[in-house]
Order: C-alpha cells, then structure tokens, then sequence
C-alpha cells in the first residue's frame, strides 16, 4: 500500500534533485511537508557519512597493498558547503545529522592527508553513525506518515549495521583530532571555530544524553537503535 499523500515516486524525484537548487526552492516554498523534508536531510547526511567512512577504509586499503593512498574528496570543513551546518531554525535531528557529515569530511581529510590516522576503529565508528542516521531518517518517516519509505530506511540501516560489530565513537575521534591540531601551533582560525561547531553539533544529541551507544538490532551487542 502507498504512503498517501506523498508516494516513492515523489520522494525519489526530490532526492534525485537534491544536490541542486530543487530541493531547496520546493522546500522553501512549502511544496516539501517540513517533516519529510528533515527526514530526507538525515537520510542525506547519513548517506553522505557513510561514504567518507567506506573511502576512509578504502584508502587504508590501499596503503596495506603499498598503493599511493587515493586523497581526493578532501573537501575543507571551512567550505560553503557546511556554510549552513546547525542553522538555528534547523530541526535538532538536522543539525545532529548534518553535523556528523561535517565530523566524518573532517575524520576523512586526515585519512586522506595525515600520517596520524584514526584507523578501522574510527571508520567503523563513523559506519554505525551513518546506521543510526538512516534509522533516524526513518523514525521521521513514519512518524510524518511514511511508514513503506521508514521501513525501506530502518532495512539499510540494518543491512549496514551488520557489516560492522563496533568502532570507537565519532565524538572521541573529532575530539582527538581537534587536540592534535591544537598541538599543532597552527593559527586558522576559520578551522577552530570549524572544529568547534561540529564538537557541538555531534554532542547535543537530539535523543537527549546518553543515547550516544549506536546499538543496533543486527548488531552482536545488542540495543536499540535511535529514532
């Protein structure tokens, strides 16, 4: 059965566009139901953490083989592109979400470029982020109604969840890797304050404290996803 008024086709039109302008012109004009819209930005922001965590596992990879690790994608957490990151008017689930992407870009640039790598903890970690995103995304779903595109959402992130048993946390390897460059000496500014932006955005869960174990069904650990 159909999830009325807004069908699969439609949500797949709107993530198809939504890189470009679309996306934002329809939700600024109200076409896009401001529930679906936050739940289509955490499926996004999952999708995207996800990514950088399995091209932060492929440069490891390739390092092992004694290949020439892979760098590009590397993408300055000072970009525009995170311009709009924890916008006040964002919805809390926004904002952790986006702010995960933001942590895993940066977690990723050090894989790309530093001889002090995080690792296969650190990238799990950032693997089962994205899973509680997904199942995130799809908590909203439901509750705006959606319940076959919840569904679909919840089944990757299961799916994933059992590719990967568990990883040190995103908070501790943001954390980590903001004390290294402040061990640096290096002034960028612009950079600190970038740091400091994702440190609170990833720590204000929107569950509350505490709900920060990503525990998942398909996971030998056992738990409860987040919604």
């Amino acid at each position: 059965m159909a999830d009325p008024p807004f069908d699969q086709k439609t949500y797949d039109f709107i993530r198809g566009t939504m890189e470009g302008p679309v996306f934002e012109i329809a939700g600024k004009l109200g076409l896009i139901p401001p529930d679906i819209k936050n739940a289509i930005l955490v499926a996004q922001a999952a999708e995207r953490t996800q990514r950088l965590a399995e091209r932060a596992e492929n440069i490891s990879q390739q390092l092992n083989e004694g290949k020439p690790a892979p760098t590009e994608g590397c993408v300055e957490p000072t970009d525009n592109v995170f311009k709009f990151v924890g916008s006040e008017r964002d919805d809390p689930r926004v904002k952790y979400a986006q702010g995960m992407w933001m942590a895993a870009q940066i977690f990723f640039n050090n894989e790309a470029r530093s001889a002090n790598k995080q690792g296969a903890e650190a990238i799990a970690g950032f693997k089962l982020a994205a899973c509680e995103l997904y199942y995130m995304a799809g908590g909203a779903m439901e509750k705006a109604g959606q319940k076959n595109t919840a569904e679909k959402l919840r089944m990757v992130s299961e799916e994933l969840g059992k590719r990967v048993k568990k990883g040190k946390a995103p908070e501790e390897t943001i954390a980590d890797l903001y004390a290294n460059f402040k061990k640096s000496g290096i002034e960028d500014k612009p950079l600190d304050d970038a740091y400091k932006k994702v440190i609170g955005l990833i720590a204000n869960h929107p569950a509350g404290p505490g709900r920060h174990d990503r525990k998942y069904p398909a996971n030998p650990t056992g738990g409860t996803p987040q919604n």
